[in-house]
């Protein structure tokens, strides 16, 4: 009995670390808004954003 009590409690505690990690991502990222800078795929006709081709290799440092 004791060694099902013990493992009841592991498996919630195993549970809960998950839980709380996801529970405080939402609560910081509630006010998030995406980059209004950047084309999504379903934007394709815009003209005021930049379209990233993601086959292009990344640039590295900053252009001053």
């Amino acid at each position: 009995m004791r060694a099902i009590l013990l493992a009841a409690l592991l498996f919630a505690l195993v549970l809960a670390v998950p839980v709380a990690g996801c529970t405080a991502a939402w609560i910081s990222f509630q006010d998030y808004q995406p980059s209004p800078n950047i084309c999504r795929a379903d934007e394709v006709h815009r003209t005021d954003c930049v379209h990233l081709d993601r086959y292009a290799p990344a640039v590295t440092g900053v252009a001053r």
